[in-house]
C-alpha cells in the first residue's frame, strides 16, 4: 500500500515464505467394522459399535448414517435403504456407542449398516453388514368384560363391578381402564366414543380380581348405561364390554337460602368480625390479605349440597382466592374440615383441609376442571354436591350447574363427625362478594 503524492517507487517484490492456504481435509473417517446388532424387541434392535475418528481413527467425526433394510446391504442400495431416525452424534475416536433402531416390524429379520461423515464432509466407506430379527410383537389385546354390573346408586352415584381381565387376553394385568356412562345405551363402539368418560378410573388389578369403582357426578332420579373398554401398555384395546344400567335415586332435600337482603347476619350465622353484609351481599372487609375469614351457617345441619352465586361486586381476583368450608366439625370460627376452592387461573378444582378454620394443607393434586367448563366471574353459581362411601369423601363440582369436576379425599381426614357444617371461607383485602347462599340437608 502507497500514500500518494510521495516518491516511494517499489524496485523489486518478493512473496517467497508466505502463507499458502491450508491443505484440504481429503482424509474421511475411518470404517467401522465391529457394528453389532441385539437386544431385539417386537418393533426394535440395539446396534453397537466402536466410534472412529474424523481423520480415519484421529478426532471426532461429525455425523453417522446408520440404515436399515429387510435385504442384505451392500454399497450398490446403502442410499436406498431406509435411514434411521435420531442417530446419536459420533464420540470421539475409540469410544463405545449404542443406538436403538425402533419403528420396525416384528417377527422380521433386518439388515443394519452405517457409514461417517466428517465437516466437510468427507465419507467413511460402508461398514461391516450385522443382522437381526426382531421378536413376536404384543398383538394380543385384552379381552373383553362380560359381567359388568351396576348398582348400589345414590342420588348422585352409581357403583360399578366387574371382573378383572388380563394383558393378553385373560392372561396377565392390563394397562387401564376406560370407563364411560351415558343416559342411552351403549350398544356398540360409535356409542362408547359419545358416551361420557368417568373421573378417576382405578388401576387395573391382575386377571381374575374382582373390581369395583364408584361412578359421581350424575344427576337424580335418571337412568344411566355403562361400559367399559382395557388397555394394554402398547395400547392394544379390549372389545366393548357388556352394558350395565342402574338408576339413581330420588332424594328429598330440604334446602335453607339466604339472599342476605337485610343488614346484619343474625342467629344462623357464626361469622368472622370481617365478614359483613354490605349491600344485600356477604362482604370480607378486612384490608388484611389473609385467609382464615370463615362465615358458618348453623341453621343446616349435615348438608349433602351447597351453593352460592358470586355478588356483582366480586372480581377475579377475589374470586380466585374464596370458597366453601365443608363437613366443618363445629359451629365456632376455630372448626376443622374441608376447603373447596375453584382457581379460574389455572381451571382447577382443589381441596385442603381447614384446620383451625384456615386452610392447613393440600389434599391430594389439584384436578384439571372439565373441557368447555365455564369460567366463575361475577354473578356465576358455583355448587358442590358431597357423598362419602368405602372409598372417600367425595366433592362434585358445579358452575352454573354445569359439571366442571370432582375431588375426592380418599383418607377421610375430616368430616367425620354426627354432625358437622358448611359456609364459605374468604381470603381478606379482595372483592370476594357472596349472594345467593344455599345448602341442601336429606
Amino acid at each position: 500500500m502507497l500514500k500518494g503524492n510521495l516518491n516511494n517507487n517499489i524496485n523489486y517484490f518478493d512473496l517467497s515464505g508466505t502463507a499458502g492456504p491450508p491443505p484440504a481435509d481429503e482424509t474421511p473417517p475411518g470404517t467401522v467394522t465391529d457394528l453389532l446388532a441385539g437386544s431385539p424387541g417386537g418393533n426394535s434392535v440395539s446396534l453397537s459399535w466402536t466410534a472412529v475418528g474424523d481423520d480415519s481413527l484421529t478426532g471426532t467425526a461429525t455425523s453417522y448414517d446408520i440404515r436399515y433394510s429387510t435385504d442384505p446391504i451392500n454399497n450398490g442400495n446403502f442410499d436406498s435403504a431406509t435411514q434411521a431416525f435420531g442417530e446419536p452424534n459420533p464420540s470421539s475416536s475409540g469410544t463405545p456407542e449404542t443406538f436403538v433402531v425402533t419403528g420396525l416390524q416384528s417377527n422380521t429379520t433386518y439388515y443394519f449398516a452405517l457409514k461417517v461423515e466428517d465437516e466437510v464432509p468427507n465419507i467413511s466407506p460402508l461398514s461391516n453388514i450385522a443382522t437381526e430379527t426382531t421378536i413376536e410383537g404384543d398383538d394380543v389385546p385384552p379381552a373383553a368384560i362380560t359381567d359388568l354390573t351396576a348398582g348400589s346408586p345414590t342420588g348422585n352415584s352409581i357403583s360399578l363391578s366387574w371382573t378383572a381381565v388380563g394383558d393378553d387376553g385373560t392372561d396377565g394385568t392390563a394397562a387401564s381402564y376406560d370407563v364411560r356412562y351415558s343416559t342411552t345405551n351403549i350398544n356398540d363402539d360409535n356409542d362408547f366414543d359419545s358416551a361420557t368418560q368417568a373421573n378417576g378410573e382405578p388401576v387395573p388389578s391382575p386377571s381374575g380380581t374382582p373390581e369395583t369403582f364408584v361412578v359421581t357426578g350424575l344427576q337424580a332420579s335418571t337412568t344411566y348405561y355403562f361400559a367399559v373398554k382395557v388397555a394394554d401398555e402398547v395400547f392394544n384395546i379390549s372389545p366393548l364390554s357388556n352394558s350395565a344400567s342402574a338408576t339413581t335415586v330420588f332424594t328429598a332435600i330440604i334446602y335453607f337460602t339466604d339472599d342476605f337482603n337485610r343488614a346484619e347476619l343474625g342467629p344462623d350465622w357464626i361469622a368472622a368480625p370481617s365478614c359483613q353484609i354490605v349491600n344485600n351481599e356477604l362482604e370480607n372487609t378486612s384490608t388484611v390479605s389473609e385467609w382464615g375469614h370463615l362465615a358458618l351457617y348453623k341453621a343446616a345441619v349435615s348438608p349433602v349440597e351447597v351453593s352460592m352465586r358470586w355478588g356483582q361486586a366480586a372480581e377475579a381476583s377475589g374470586i380466585e382466592e374464596g370458597g366453601f368450608a365443608v363437613m366443618m366439625d363445629d359451629t365456632s370460627l376455630t372448626a376443622n374440615g374441608y376447603f373447596i376452592w375453584l382457581r379460574p387461573s389455572n381451571q382447577t378444582v382443589n381441596l385442603y383441609v381447614l384446620e383451625n378454620g384456615s386452610p392447613h394443607h393440600r389434599i391430594g393434586s389439584a384436578v384439571n376442571m372439565e373441557a368447555g367448563s365455564p369460567i366463575p366471574q361475577a354473578g356465576s353459581a358455583f355448587k358442590v354436591e358431597m357423598s362419602s362411601d368405602g372409598s372417600g369423601h367425595h366433592f362434585d363440582c358445579y358452575v352454573n350447574d354445569q359439571f366442571v369436576g370432582s375431588i375426592s379425599d380418599p383418607n377421610k381426614e375430616q368430616g367425620n363427625t354426627a354432625a358437622h357444617f358448611a359456609g364459605v371461607n374468604l381470603k381478606g383485602n379482595l372483592n370476594n362478594n357472596v349472594d345467593d347462599f344455599m345448602v341442601g340437608t336429606l
